[in-house]
């Protein structure tokens, strides 16, 4: 008769009586794949071990429309950030919701400070070459 594993046995268990044990801060290394809070798994007080491809479902990305696009610009570029009664009624006026039109002044603003940040760099090294050049 082949024993069984007794980790596997003991995961066994506590997967069947929804029993989880208090979760480290950073499980690491050999030794935690056969636990029930791995890497892979969620914690849920409904469903004990919920993996990650369980989750509900996402919602698919929005595509706006070239009018939209075009108005969210244009108010990026004299306003970078929205009171939450600008973002209720620019929201209303474009046909979307308030997080669409949330998500999409916090995308927009990153990328606005990319490309700061890239436009510093270019001025210091065309004053860096510039003054080389004096030298």
């Amino acid at each position: 008769i082949l024993e069984e594993d007794p980790a596997k046995r003991r995961m066994d268990f506590m997967v069947k009586h929804a029993w989880l044990p208090p979760r480290p801060l950073a499980p690491k290394g050999p030794g935690y794949d056969h636990l029930p809070y791995h890497r892979n798994h969620l914690h849920s007080l409904d469903s004990p071990l919920l993996t990650f491809e369980q989750k509900k479902p996402r919602r698919p990305r929005t595509i706006f429309s070239a009018s939209q696009l075009l108005e969210l610009e244009e108010r990026f570029r004299y306003q970078k950030y929205l009171s939450t009664a600008e973002r209720s009624c620019l929201a209303f006026t474009l046909g979307l919701s308030e997080e669409q039109v949330k998500v999409w002044f916090q995308n927009r603003r990153s990328k606005w400070k990319k490309g700061e940040k890239r436009n510093e760099i270019k001025e210091e090294t065309v004053e860096q070459k510039t003054l080389t050049e004096f030298e």
